[in-house]
Formats: C-alpha cells, sequence, structure tokens
C-alpha cells in the first residue's frame, strides 16, 4: 500500500510538471509569436538618402520581430499632413511610428499628443518641444550644429592661406527645421572672423535645378555649400556644364553623391552614419513596446569626412559600404 501511494505521488507530482512546462511553454510561444507594426514616416522615403537608414530598419527589424513599413508620404507639405498620415497609421494599427518632422517649431502638442498614442521616435532631426521628463518619445540624429561646422572646417584646412574674400554660395533647406538651421549656424560659426563673403542662398524646399543654375551663373562663387544629401547633388548637377568649377562641399550619404566625389565633382562631404540611425530607431521602440515603464533616450550618433583622397581608405570603404548600399 505504501509503495502505491508513493507511486501515486510520483505520478502528481509529475503530471503537475508536465501541466506547468506546457503551459510555460503556450506563454512563452505566444510572447515569442508578437510580432510589432512598426510605421516609418519620413518625406519622400523612396528616395536615395534613405536607401542605408531603410537598411538599418530592415535590419532590426528582422533582429527584434518586428514589421517595419515604410508609408508613402510624398505629399507631405507640412505638419498637419504629417500629423493625419502619422495618425492614420496608428488607427491600423501601428505600435510605434518612426517620423522626422517636417519642422521643428510649433511641434510640442502634436509631439506629445502622438506620443500618448504609440511608442515614438524622431529621427535624423529634432523638434522644439519642452524637456521630455518621462521619457515618452527619444531622438536618434546626428548632431546637425557638428555637422555644419564639419562643413566649414573642410573648407578652411583646403585653404589655410588664401580664406580670405572667398566667395560661397549655400544650397540649405527650410530653416525651420531644426536640421538645416543648426547645420547653418555651425557652418557660420566655423567661417566667423575668416574673412568670407556669403554672395547667394537657395532655398531647395522653393528652388528647382534651373533656378540654381540661374544662381551659380549669375554669381559665380568659389564654394558651393550643401546642407544636405539633395542639395549636394544639385550643385554637382548646376555646376556640370559651367564654364567654371567651384568647390563643393556639403552633408550626403547617397550612391550618387559617394560618385561625385570620387570623380571629383564634390571636394568633401560628411557622411553621418544614417545606418546607425535606422538600426537603433527600431530597437529603440522595440524596446520601448516591451518596457513601457523605462524611459526612451536619445542617441546621436558619428559621422565622417569623405574626400578622394581618403574614400578608399579601408575604414571608409566599410562605412560607405553599410552607409551607402
Amino acid at each position: 500500500m505504501k509503495r502505491d501511494r508513493y507511486t501515486l505521488t510520483g505520478i502528481v507530482v509529475l503530471l503537475v510538471g508536465i501541466i506547468a512546462i506546457s503551459a510555460y511553454a503556450m506563454i512563452r510561444s505566444n510572447y515569442d509569436d508578437d510580432v510589432y507594426k512598426i510605421a516609418v514616416i519620413v518625406e519622400n522615403p523612396g528616395d536615395d538618402k534613405w536607401a542605408s537608414f531603410k537598411a538599418g530598419a530592415q535590419d532590426a527589424g528582422s533582429d527584434k520581430r518586428a514589421v517595419v513599413e515604410f508609408i508613402n508620404s510624398s505629399d507631405i507639405s507640412d505638419i498637419s499632413d504629417q500629423k493625419t498620415i502619422i495618425d492614420k497609421e496608428i488607427a491600423n494599427g501601428a505600435d510605434a511610428i518612426i517620423t522626422e518632422p517636417v519642422t521643428s517649431v510649433g511641434t510640442e502638442d502634436i509631439i506629445r499628443e502622438i506620443s500618448n498614442k504609440a511608442v515614438l521616435e524622431l529621427v535624423c532631426s529634432n523638434a522644439e518641444t519642452d524637456i521630455d521628463v518621462e521619457g515618452k518619445y527619444a531622438v536618434t540624429m546626428p548632431d546637425n550644429y557638428q555637422i555644419g561646422r564639419a562643413i566649414g572646417s573642410e573648407i578652411l584646412i583646403r585653404h589655410t592661406d588664401d580664406i580670405k574674400n572667398k566667395t560661397i554660395g549655400i544650397i540649405t533647406g527650410d530653416q525651420a527645421r531644426e536640421k538645416f538651421s543648426q547645420r547653418y549656424k555651425g557652418l557660420i560659426d566655423s567661417l566667423e572672423g575668416k574673412g568670407v563673403k556669403i554672395v547667394w542662398q537657395v532655398l531647395i524646399d522653393d528652388e528647382d535645378e534651373a533656378s540654381l543654375t540661374e544662381a551659380i551663373q549669375n554669381n559665380p562663387v568659389d564654394v558651393i555649400v550643401a546642407l544636405d544629401d539633395e542639395g549636394l547633388t544639385l550643385a554637382a548637377r548646376a555646376t556640370a556644364e559651367s564654364s567654371y568649377l567651384p568647390e563643393i562641399y556639403g552633408e550626403g550619404n547617397s550612391v550618387r553623391n559617394i560618385c561625385y566625389v570620387d570623380r571629383g565633382k564634390i571636394t568633401s562631404m560628411i557622411v553621418p552614419d544614417y545606418f546607425r540611425i535606422g538600426y537603433q530607431s527600431v530597437v529603440s521602440v522595440v524596446e520601448k513596446i516591451n518596457h513601457k515603464l523605462t524611459p526612451m533616450e536619445d542617441e546621436i550618433v558619428d559621422y565622417r569626412v569623405i574626400n578622394r583622397e581618403n574614400i578608399f581608405n579601408e575604414k571608409n570603404q566599410k562605412y560607405l559600404f553599410t552607409n551607402v548600399e
């Protein structure tokens, strides 16, 4: 009888263990099957300049079991349009939103509203808001002020003895966007007191390539500075048929602009780590989804200076491979 009692007890213990293990496996299976939907909303996502950002985001999506979808947003003209698209994606079940603000001014209420509905990550440019003490959203971006300074430093390095009276044309975007305003400030601060002359500025949001060509032809300058990838391409194209060859400096990361550097059309280019921006933005929102009480944290990514002299350096080749392809 005693042996039968021990046998029965053993069977009960075994059954309880099996049930516990099965229950844990079922719960774990359900957890592992969670796939988060992340909507990425940036202007003209099909542009070449987003290629490395996309690659980083998709890699992180694979690593973190997240579906990363780039939303067609070519019709965004202001923050209201952007918010409409974001609200639609949240209504369609997006767990998180990754977006570049189309303006850095007057976005505080919108950022707060979106971050109360879904996990939010801002990329490439900051927004003008109060300090987010709760860590309900975060920003992953390069240091735009330092990028502007780096562009200016490249000009100064190449013109140590003859910088005075050099003429400069600047291609920029909407100064209401932190990305452009900070890069412009960094550029001007680095050149201050050096005797350079700013001859013209072209706003790429309003001007087409023909208008830029006209500015170049009517007011030839020694140096053209472009504050983003699109402007850098326009500068290289617009000077291709010029009777003179100004030096071209700026920020960029696309294949076409790497080719322009290799061919000598672009003198020097600042290349932020856009692959890292894409990868880390996805990691950041997934971690916030999984740990709702943990504050999100900002990240500033690195950049490299690429020119014709160092473009085939082994380290730069590896860097460009992930940031251009």
